[in-house]
């Protein structure tokens, strides 16, 4: 768990990946360990980003 955590942060920081491909890393790891390995989803819990707010232009 800590080695994909290293890797996400990893991912974020070096190689400037979007807060979608993160949560789509985030989403293939809980289906391998849940749905293919059988492993509670709570023992590996990974907090998803969350995308930034653009303000709107007002002229």
């Amino acid at each position: 768990t800590q080695q994909f955590k290293d890797y996400i942060a990893f991912r974020v920081q070096h190689q400037n990946v979007s807060v979608s491909t993160v949560n789509q890393l985030i989403g293939a790891w809980k289906i391998l360990q849940t749905d293919i390995l059988g492993r509670k989803w709570e023992d590996f819990s990974v907090k998803r980003p969350r995308k930034e707010k653009k303000l709107s232009v007002i002229f």
